[in-house]
């Protein structure tokens, strides 16, 4: 009747980053973990991971653990994943939902015009500079849009989502537009094995450039209990991007839940050369969240490295780092801080910029 059995049998992106970021990054992570909720609520750590939370739940529930007035939120959450019955309890989850909601935007960008920067570029030794600059101002605006789900059988269904945004930059007064589409087909397979087919697409549309960026992934992974609360759930993918070129990418990652209530979450994904162009190379991210303060807390560091470039006949390679640390301040509103850095073989695309967001939870209607 239920997918989760109760028993069953140094990171990448780290490797080229500059020390002193990483010994910072892993002292604050270690101070702020020493204040992580008890593993008691280390269900919902990993609340991003719909899958993992309700094995977790129900994990608990079977061994007498799970409090009673969550046997409700758990009966609930099953419904929703394609199990009619749930737990039993009366109430039924409609094959078909659809939120609309509105998301405000409050953000600071280092290029809201999609610029150039103001370093020159050397060729021959001669130095070239470029005209439209990129400037740098907040950005407030709003983000409408629909998430929904269709449940077609037992752990099967089909969540879809799409937004349109406009952003407004008071002091150059220009616009930054945006629309975001996805779609994925979530499939339990059997024995806590599933397959999901997903389809996104994501464009910026600034000023002075435009981004547009389509993917189709396919991924399978598998969950599995190593005991005492604890969950790891490793999965290996193949993406297909469209944009200005297109490009494989071959992904491994390994999501999982600790007994103390921590969940992290490690990727590594490897692309093919597209000649004349800069394509990822590979890419390693890793993150990790946990309740600080009854709050969930997320450390994020990512390293990239791209190459096959090139600009008046100059190779032009790159290694992009970023580290960036997230908390909601109260259950509507979270900040950001972080750094990224662009490292590349011609001086005029070295970038290094303070990440800073404020995100509000979506208005829904």
């Amino acid at each position: 009747m239920f997918p989760y059995p109760v028993h069953m049998g140094g990171l990448a992106p780290l490797l080229f980053a500059p020390r002193p970021l990483l010994f910072a990054a892993a002292f604050i992570l270690s101070v702020l973990c020493l204040f992580a909720a008890p593993a008691r609520a280390n269900c919902f750590v990993a609340g991003a991971n719909e899958r993992m939370t309700n094995a977790c739940l129900f994990q608990q529930l079977r061994a007498g653990r799970l409090p009673r007035e969550l046997i409700p939120t758990l009966d609930y959450r099953l419904k929703r994943e394609g199990n009619a019955r749930g737990l039993g309890l009366p109430g039924r989850v409609r094959p078909l939902t659809i939120n609309r909601f509105v998301s405000p935007i409050l953000s600071y960008s280092t290029d809201v015009n999609g610029g150039n920067s103001d370093k020159p570029i050397y060729i021959l030794g001669l130095p070239f500079t470029f005209d439209d600059i990129k400037k740098k101002d907040i950005l407030v605006g709003i983000a409408p849009g629909i998430s929904g789900r269709r449940i077609w059988g037992l752990g099967r269904y089909i969540d879809f989502g799409g937004s349109v945004s406009y952003a407004w930059s008071p002091r150059h007064k220009i616009a930054v537009k945006g629309l975001n589409l996805n779609v994925c087909a979530k499939n339990h397979l059997d024995n806590l094995w599933f397959l999901d087919a997903c389809a996104t697409r994501n464009n910026s549309y600034k000023q002075l450039k435009t981004d547009k960026s389509d993917t189709l992934s396919l991924t399978v992974s598998k969950l599995a209990s190593l005991g005492g609360g604890a969950w790891i759930q490793p999965g290996a993918s193949l993406t297909r991007s469209f944009g200005s070129f297109e490009q494989n990418q071959l992904g491994l990652s390994v999501k999982m839940l600790s007994r103390k209530g921590l969940y992290s979450s490690v990727s590594l994904n490897l692309g093919e050369s597209v000649p004349g162009q800069l394509a990822t190379k590979y890419s390693a991210n890793a993150s990790f969240t946990f309740l600080f303060r009854e709050r969930p807390m997320t450390v994020a560091l990512s390293y990239a490295s791209a190459e096959g470039g090139s600009i008046f006949g100059i190779p032009r390679d790159e290694n992009t780092m970023s580290l960036n640390i997230s908390y909601p301040l109260t259950e509507r509103f979270t900040i950001s801080g972080g750094y990224r850095a662009v490292k590349s073989t011609i001086d005029h695309f070295d970038l290094e910029e303070p990440l800073i967001g404020i995100s509000f939870t979506p208005i829904r209607f």
